[in-house]
């Protein structure tokens, strides 16, 4: 491991000039009169008897102008130092393995020099630090085997030179640090083998800052550190971080592409995050958060050139362009894999299917197809498994099937509108179908073709049975698929003249059946041997409206 942490240390601050990316808070008021300074050789505290009888040794004294140190096996309190409000050096503690909590210090407020907690393996929390504001050195949590979070610290507002966290076997988050304000120079987070996350970092504001985070086995992700601004940072050691495999953040990407002089050193990580060339990668992975428009088969072309790598657009996607648009395949947007806006295609009157589009996953804000005069099928969407918005077709005079729709989440679906496709006969996808069962659906489907003409159509087709015919029960078709003839079954509640008439996929009549039948069941052969195979639909009518069922004929 490099010694770039600790070679910084000795640099004077006044080298650096600070900045903030937020207004920097100001450390909490404590009022000074009645305090009475003591001790500039500083003490040491090694017994709890030493600890319980400072007050009665120092008598008033409230402010040690040394060092402190607290080291002994037998201290299990600080009761004793519950006068003390400021250490004019540094404050260690260390190697207490009865200490419990840290309630002797609820009125400290400031250390000037390092505080560091060192092997107190019986502590579990920072709990009674309530007024400490300020640590004017480094800030060293190490080897606390006890810790599991950080929680205690919520008055921290500045460390002046330097957070360490290390060794801390038991330590799952750094919950407790979201209030610091401001962290000087530094930042070291080693060995922590229970670290899940460094989310609680995400409010800090760093001076300027060296960053090793070094051997934490479960860390998967940098997030936390995204508020960095990149050219603060003069220092980066990630290494020997096992399952981290996350490390594509803003500032990670700046660096990635333009590493600055220093020590800069990325390996022995997951994929993902084992050099800055594997960042590079990942950052390049998404683009386009103001969106794009692809309106001629050049741009669709260059697409992987203009963008190299990007899979995931961030913007929204339109595709098309009215007459001038000369596109007839979407193949070079294969790498594509999400859209975080819209996707629309629209005007695109030479494109015959959607394939290109396969490896496409997800669609942030609604999938929109319209006025696409060539259009015969949504081949190509068949990854599509999430659209979290509006499913819009309309005006596609050649589209016969959306079946390209099939593996869409129905609770990703706000609402749908099929309208004015001259040819669409077959809607009843999985995706369409389960939206439709589902609850409080917002649907407008009408002027396409039969099969794809109403609600009632599709939701039939579906099996859903919308709209049931009160005097009509158990309508059914059997079998079906089918390759000769077919069993047309329904019950009768009350006598009445019904008609049932079968359709190819065209809308075009092929047998007409006109019945009146006495209630209860019945029961009508079909024989379809002359016709060819394909789509069918049986409609059957009475005084009160229509059923509808697809056939299959093989």
């Amino acid at each position: 491991m490099k010694n770039l942490f600790f070679i910084i240390l000795t640099v004077h601050c006044s080298l650096f000039t600070i900045h903030t990316f937020s207004q920097p808070c100001l450390p909490n008021q404590v009022p000074t009169q009645g305090r009475q300074a003591c001790l500039p050789e500083g003490i040491t505290f090694t017994t709890q008897e030493q600890i319980d009888n400072f007050q009665t040794n120092y008598p008033g004294c409230t402010e040690i102008e040394g060092d402190v140190t607290i080291q002994g096996a037998d201290i299990t309190n600080l009761d004793g130092l519950s006068m003390l409000a400021t250490i004019g050096g540094f404050l260690n503690v260390s190697d207490c393995g009865q200490l419990l909590n840290l309630e002797g210090l609820g009125e400290l407020s400031s250390v000037e020099g390092n505080a560091g907690f060192y092997n107190c393996a019986a502590l579990t929390s920072f709990n009674g630090l309530t007024n400490l504001s300020s640590i004017g050195g480094n800030f060293y949590i190490w080897k606390m085997n006890a810790l599991t979070n950080l929680v205690g610290l919520g008055a921290l507002q500045n460390v002046d030179w330097g957070l360490v966290i290390g060794n801390n076997q038991q330590l799952q988050t750094l919950e407790g640090m979201n209030p610091v304000c401001e962290i000087g120079f530094n930042l070291g987070i080693y060995g922590n083998n229970s670290l899940q996350g460094l989310d609680a970092l995400s409010d800090i504001n760093f001076t300027g800052v060296s960053i090793a985070i070094v051997g934490n086995e479960q860390l998967t992700s940098l997030s936390g550190l995204d508020n960095i601004d990149p050219e603060l940072i003069y220092g980066l050691e990630v290494t020997n971080n096992p399952n981290l495999s996350i490390c594509d953040l803003q500032n990670m990407c700046v660096l990635a592409v333009n590493i600055p002089p220093g020590i800069f050193e990325i390996n022995n990580n997951a994929p993902g995050c084992n050099s800055f060339g594997e960042i590079d990668d990942a950052c390049r992975a998404s683009c386009l958060p103001e969106g794009i428009s692809f309106t001629t088969q050049e741009e669709v072309d260059r697409f992987m050139i203009n963008y190299y790598k990007c899979t995931m657009i961030e913007g929204d996607v339109e595709i098309g362009g009215g007459a001038n648009s000369d596109i007839t395949n979407l193949a070079h947007l294969n790498v594509l894999k999400s859209i975080g806006g819209g996707l629309g295609i629209k005007n695109a009157d030479l494109l015959k299917n959607l394939s290109g589009l396969d490896s496409l996953a997800f669609i942030g804000d609604g999938l929109f197809i319209n006025d696409n005069e060539s259009l015969q099928t949504l081949s190509g969407l068949e990854s599509l498994a999430s659209i979290n918005g509006a499913l819009v077709i309309q005006d596609n005079v050649s589209l016969t099937d959306v079946t390209g729709l099939i593996n869409i989440d129905a609770n990703t679906i706000e609402d749908i509108s099929i309208q004015f496709n001259d040819s669409l006969a077959i809607c009843d996808v999985q995706s369409i179908c389960n939206y439709l069962a589902g609850p409080n659906a917002t649907v407008e489907i009408n002027n396409n073709a039969l099969g794809c003409n109403s609600l009632e159509e599709v939701g039939d087709a579906c099996g859903l049975l919308v709209d049931e015919l009160s005097n009509i029960s158990n309508f059914s078709i059997k079998p079906n698929p089918f390759s000769k003839s077919v069993s047309i079954e329904y019950g009768l509640k009350q006598a009445e003249a019904i008609s049932i008439a079968i359709y190819n996929h065209l809308g075009e009549q092929v047998e007409m059946i006109s019945k009146s039948k006495s209630n209860g069941q019945q029961k009508i052969e079909w024989n379809a041997e002359g016709l060819s195979s394909g789509i069918y639909f049986c409609i059957l009518k009475t005084s009160e409206g229509i059923q509808t069922r697809k056939l299959i004929k093989l």
